[in-house]
């Protein structure tokens, strides 16, 4: 088994509870204190909070759907993640959001949690890509390494 498995499958989980839109899944794969820091200064302290924050701003989506694009994961505990989301308004409006997550997981290493998450938006707007493009250039250089 490749030794970024478990963190893969943690990934994996998240998309999952955000596209079934599960309260429990997502409540699941955070510690008890840890810090969700969203785009836009949001952020949420203790799971309880998060969970509640993730409730508020999935209720307007008949579907969000992410998918990750390419990851950098070292074995301290940190990775990156470039991902894309796909929105589905219950209104009927759609727009696709692509950005940055950093990551520190905590846990026993065969079944890691959230201890926290960081996403930066790169772009918000269509999927015809003629929305804002926020620059890379707003990227820190990622703590992970090899």
């Amino acid at each position: 088994m490749c030794e970024h498995g478990p963190i893969t499958n943690l990934i994996g989980r998240y998309c999952d509870a955000v596209a079934r839109f599960d309260l429990d899944a997502f409540a699941e794969i955070w510690a008890a204190d840890a810090i969700w820091y969203i785009a836009g200064g949001d952020d949420r302290h203790g799971r309880e909070a998060i969970v509640e924050l993730f409730r508020e701003a999935r209720e307007p989506f008949e579907l969000c759907i992410q998918e990750t694009l390419s990851s950098i994961i070292d074995s301290s505990g940190r990775a990156r993640w470039f991902v894309r989301e796909l929105q589905w308004r219950k209104d009927g409006r759609t727009k696709q959001l692509l950005g940055v997550y950093d990551d520190i997981y905590t846990g026993p290493r065969e079944a890691p949690i959230f201890a926290s998450r960081r996403f930066t938006v790169l772009y918000r707007g269509p999927t015809d890509l003629s929305g804002k493009l926020y620059p890379a250039s707003r990227l820190a250089r990622p703590t992970t390494g090899s």
